[in-house]
C-alpha cells in the first residue's frame, strides 16, 4: 500500500527554507549594492513606465518576506503532494513554473498590505473610498507584479534560482525514494 505524501512536512520545510532564503538573499543583495543604505530597496515595482525602488519591504520585512515564503510554500507543497505524484513527466518544468504561480498569487496581496500600511489611520474619507483605495493598489499589484519581478536584477534571477532548488531538493526529500528502499 502506497503512503500519501503529508501536506505538512513539505510545507514546513519549504517554508522555513525560503523565509530564510528570502532575508538572506534580500538584506544580501542590499548590502552588495548600495551598502543597504537608508531607504534602498533591491526590488524594484514599475506601471510598465514608471519605475521605484519597493521601499516598504526593507521598512517591514517580515510582513511582506514572510508573506512570499508562505504562498510560495503553500503552492510549493501542494505542487509535491497533489500533482507532482501524478504527473511525473517535465517536473523540471514544472518547478520552473511553481516560483511564478506564487509570483502572480503574492503580488495583488503585497499590493493590499502596501495600501494598509499607506492609508492613513485616521482620515475623514468613508469606507467606500478606503475598499476603493485597497481594490486599486491590489489591482495593481496583480498587473504589474510580474514585470517587477523581471526588473528588479539580480535579487530576481538570484530568488528564482534559490526557489527552484530548493523545489528540486523537495521533491528529491518527499518524492524519492532512497536506492536502499527500493530494492
Amino acid at each position: 500500500m502506497k503512503k500519501e505524501l503529508s501536506f505538512f512536512k513539505p510545507f514546513l520545510f519549504l517554508f522555513i527554507t525560503t523565509s530564510i532564503a528570502a532575508f538572506v538573499l534580500y538584506f544580501g543583495v542590499g548590502l552588495l549594492i548600495a551598502g543597504m543604505a537608508i531607504g534602498f530597496s533591491p526590488v524594484f515595482v514599475t506601471d510598465g513606465h514608471d519605475a521605484g525602488q519597493f521601499n516598504e519591504i526593507t521598512e517591514y520585512p517580515f510582513t511582506f518576506l514572510l508573506t512570499i515564503s508562505c504562498i510560495f510554500s503553500l503552492i510549493g507543497a501542494f505542487w509535491l503532494t497533489a500533482i507532482a505524484p501524478k504527473y511525473g513527466r517535465f517536473q523540471f518544468l514544472q518547478i520552473l513554473i511553481v516560483p511564478w504561480i506564487a509570483l502572480i498569487i503574492t503580488s495583488p496581496i503585497w499590493g493590499l498590505i502596501l495600501s494598509l500600511y499607506s492609508w492613513p489611520l485616521q482620515t475623514s474619507f468613508g469606507d467606500s473610498e478606503k475598499m476603493l483605495f485597497h481594490l486599486l493598489n491590489a489591482l495593481f499589484g496583480l498587473r504589474m507584479g510580474w514585470l517587477s519581478g523581471i526588473i528588479s536584477f539580480p535579487i530576481n534571477i538570484l530568488s528564482y534560482a534559490t526557489v527552484c532548488i530548493l523545489l528540486f531538493v523537495s521533491r528529491r526529500l518527499f518524492l524519492e525514494k532512497p536506492k536502499s528502499l527500493e530494492q
